[in-house]
């Protein structure tokens, strides 16, 4: 249900590959591979989903994953990107561009198997269709938008919802959301003119999260519901600028705030009592919340300038590392029910896997 092309790419460059694999250890395919758990948190279930298809030139880069299991991502076909499902049972399926267009990308599947992303013509993705795919890849239009190289919708809930940006309502760009049932889509309201809204998550209430900036770069955290309403909240105390990242079906907010220094830290926040902080573990400068599941588990990075980085979570407040099993790792790419992404390497070959929460 996750994130904006933007917010996609940095989060996937930060996590994906958060500790390294170890190839000398082998899994067998879609099968349950371990238990595992953090330090005061849950046990998963690992399981390996199988070596990604030859036609998938590069392999396969996981970018979300459903409530129930299965993934969103992208590989190569023929040159260009191309977004990609993966079930639970390691069945693969391209989602097929538009006629005309070459590439796909993407973003988010709902527990109905429906899919949200764009349609493409070129590699520099200038001239793009915000698109939904049914379970087979077959590509629809979301009726009414343009065809541009702003738009992308890369959000989507299990009730088919879907939230994102285009250029419809004026030539900057606006937020929108979207259902079927809809003669139109809504575009989403901004405090103050010239502001352009970047969505980052939508929950099963309908409520969609992210900041508008404007010209002088104030980025603003914003809630908006269904109607295109918004509600502002305020930037963290002694921050810059914030950006908010997800947002689980009780309305719990994480993000990550900037300090004068630009060093990070990381916050939750909930209606009844503000904003939580939480400071860099000791040997890290910086730390960001990612995601957050149903049971109130948020997910994150701590990384210093050099590179360095260690997969979190917190769970009743403390932070905990996320470990590794059999040489895989989850990714940070965690749904509303706990379900996470991530992947194993198996002779040398990277595995996609699931990580599943064992109550």
């Amino acid at each position: 249900m996750r994130n904006s092309l933007k917010s996609l790419m940095t989060v996937t460059a930060l996590l994906v590959g958060a500790s390294a694999c170890d190839s000398s250890r082998s899994i067998a395919p879609a099968a349950p591979a371990a238990s595992v758990s953090a330090t005061d948190g849950p046990r998963w279930t690992v399981v390996d989903l199988g070596p990604p298809p030859a036609y998938l030139q590069f392999g396969f880069f996981p970018i979300s994953v459903s409530n129930i299991g299965e993934v969103i991502g992208q590989g190569r076909i023929n040159g260009f990107t191309t977004g990609i499902a993966l079930t639970p049972t390691g069945r693969y399926t391209p989602m097929r561009p538009l006629p005309g267009d070459a590439g796909t990308f993407a973003g988010a599947i709902n527990v109905l198997g429906t899919t949200v992303g764009i349609s493409v013509v070129d590699r520099a993705y200038t001239n793009r269709v915000i698109v939904t795919w049914d379970r087979q890849g077959n590509p629809t239009p979301i009726p009414g938008l343009p065809r541009s190289d702003a738009e992308d919708a890369f959000l989507i809930n299990d009730f088919g919802v879907v939230a994102g940006n285009t250029k419809k309502f004026n030539d900057v760009g606006s937020g929108f959301v979207w259902h079927r049932s809809w003669p139109a889509v809504r575009e989403l309201k901004v405090p103050m003119p010239g502001a352009v809204p970047l969505v980052a998550d939508i929950n099963n209430r309908g409520q969609i999260v992210g900041r508008t900036e404007d010209q002088t770069n104030t980025s603003v955290p914003v809630i908006w519901d269904l109607a295109g309403n918004f509600t502002l909240l305020p930037n963290p105390d002694g921050a810059l600028f914030s950006l908010t990242n997800s947002i689980n079906d009780h309305g719990t907010i994480v993000g990550t705030a900037t300090r004068a220094d630009y060093s990070t830290v990381a916050w939750i926040w909930t209606k009844s009592g503000g904003y939580k902080m939480y400071l860099p573990p000791t040997g890290y400068e910086n730390i960001g919340l990612y995601s957050i599941d149903n049971a109130g588990r948020a997910y994150g990075v701590a990384f210093n300038a050099d590179g360095t980085q260690m997969l979190l979570m917190i769970v009743h407040g403390r932070i905990t590392t996320i470990p590794s099993i059999n040489g895989g790792t989850a990714s940070g790419i965690v749904s509303n029910t706990g379900i996470m992404a991530g992947s194993v390497s198996v002779n040398g070959v990277n595995h996609p896997t699931i990580w599943i929460p064992r109550r």
